[in-house]
């Protein structure tokens, strides 16, 4: 929430920028950098983040953590944290979500290998789509354009 300029109410923020450090996950409003819009999630529940994203919809931070090879999600406010994949993340560089068919996607590595995985938001029906991919170093989606 963030005060309005008449000082008396408050309004949900609409726009913050989600960021990542090794250890902490934050959110920060776009207009003032300095106020924070989310509690920080840190330690112990995060080891080695490399990547993150964010479902709009249900207000979910989803994020790879190497160090646990696991993907893990709780809500904008700290509550409910789960692990939804617990293995064959290796290497994870590459995470995003399909809000519409509410399908998570990420990029793992392994002995020189990679392949794009494909779960549900929840982790059920995991499958690998496609293998030996040379050198990714992302993955980006636009559902909407399919």
């Amino acid at each position: 929430m963030k005060l309005s300029a008449n000082k008396q109410s408050c309004f949900a923020l609409k726009r913050f920028l989600l960021y990542v450090r090794r250890s902490e996950i934050r959110g920060v409003d776009i207009d003032n950098p300095y106020m924070n819009v989310m509690t920080a999630l840190t330690v112990p529940d995060i080891d080695d983040v490399t990547v993150v994203d964010f479902d709009a919809q249900e207000e979910r931070i989803y994020w790879a953590d190497i160090k646990s090879q696991t993907i893990k999600r709780v809500f904008i406010n700290g509550t409910q944290l789960e692990t939804i994949i617990s293995s064959d993340i290796a290497n994870c560089r590459g995470l995003a979500l399909d809000w519409l068919s509410k399908n998570l996607y990420w990029l793992s590595s392994e002995n020189d290998e990679s392949q794009i995985n494909v779960a549900r938001f929840d982790g059920s029906l995991k499958t690998s789509i496609i293998h030996g991919i040379d050198k990714p170093r992302c993955l980006v989606l636009h559902p909407a354009k399919g």
